[in-house]
């Protein structure tokens, strides 16, 4: 009798989880209309938040789907997709179930689904601007896993059902084509186009900003702002060649003003040296003692050389001193 009364409740839980997957995995057939949308695809993944691309909101009713002004996600019937017009894609912009009510077994990620739990503990949620995609139209069941038939043959006593859940692709397509969603993210594409030509020419104040200005736009100017980038683009090259020719003026000025400092050391002044020009952090500071054709004797400071502070030095390699770098002790040996 004991086993009669299993055997029995045990083909109650199977039909019942039968039932459940056959209600869940029954999709009304639709068809691709005229305007469809070729070259689009559908991205297994949700859409995230501050994605690129135009979100809409759409709804069913009476068997087709139509765009919606507002966007309410506490509505059921209601779905989110997020579309992006340069890649030609769309996504579902909704949740995956509630972390904490996601079974540790099983899967959880975009190619092999979600579990969905439905009853007294379901996953399924909706709020004004969120939804999980155990509560949206566009899923679709696939094959469960063991742990699942078992765990549904445990839940059903409570009312709760487990099912396995992926983006259906098919129908969102078939949603977008129906709710002419696709004119609207043409617009959104070219208005978002515009506005990035037209601040990128604002933006563009340098020679490189206004030369790739120019070479991104000179076959797309619907604004015909390339006329003025090229006017602006020859102001700044006239503006950067001035400031070349000022630098390299000043250069030579002071080049000119350390030569004729050199030319005219005597006994008596400041001077600096670096031992190695490329150490500029190791700098002799000293006072000039003698002057003897090209070579100058200096007593430094603050630098001693194979011992002694007194050292002759080329006049070429002598520099006024700038004031600084008095405390700073340097011994070469």
């Amino acid at each position: 009798m004991q086993i009669v009364t299993s055997t029995f409740i045990l083909t109650i839980l199977f039909s019942g989880c039968a039932v459940e997957s056959m209600r869940e995995l029954t999709t009304p057939s639709r068809s691709l209309g005229a305007n469809s949308a070729t070259g689009w695809t559908v991205n297994a993944a949700f859409a995230k938040r501050g994605a690129v691309g135009q979100v809409v909101c759409i709804t069913e009713s009476r068997g087709a789907w139509a765009k919606l002004s507002e966007c309410d996600l506490r509505n059921p019937g209601v779905e989110r997709l997020l579309l992006d017009p340069w890649t030609k894609t769309v996504y579902v912009f909704a949740q995956p179930p509630r972390a904490n009510q996601i079974s540790e077994v099983g899967t959880s990620d975009p190619l092999n689904g979600w579990e969905c739990f439905r009853g007294t503990f379901g996953t399924s949620f909706r709020t004004e601007d969120d939804y999980s995609i155990c509560s949206s139209a566009f899923r679709k069941n696939v094959a469960g896993t063991p742990e699942m038939l078992i765990g549904n043959m445990l839940n059903v006593m409570t009312g709760t059902v487990r099912t396995r859940v992926l983006v259906d692709k098919a129908a969102v397509l078939d949603a977008v084509n129906q709710s002419g969603v696709l004119s609207d993210v043409e617009s959104y594409k070219l208005n978002s186009e515009l506005a990035t030509y037209r601040s990128k020419y604002q933006a563009a104040v340098s020679v490189w900003q206004l030369r790739a200005f120019i070479n991104d736009y000179k076959s797309n100017d619907p604004d015909g702002l390339i006329s003025a980038a090229q006017e602006r683009l020859a102001n700044a090259e006239q503006a950067a060649l001035t400031q070349q020719e000022r630098s390299a003026g000043d250069a030579r000025a002071s080049l000119a003003r350390l030569s004729l400092f050199q030319e005219n050391l005597k006994p008596g002044e400041m001077v600096q040296w670096y031992p190695n020009p490329e150490a500029k952090h190791r700098k002799g500071i000293g006072l000039v003692t003698k002057v003897e054709n090209q070579l100058v004797q200096v007593q430094f400071e603050n630098l001693i050389i194979g011992g002694t502070s007194l050292r002759f030095v080329k006049r070429s390699e002598l520099e006024p001193w700038d004031g600084q770098g008095r405390g700073m002790r340097n011994e070469i040996r």
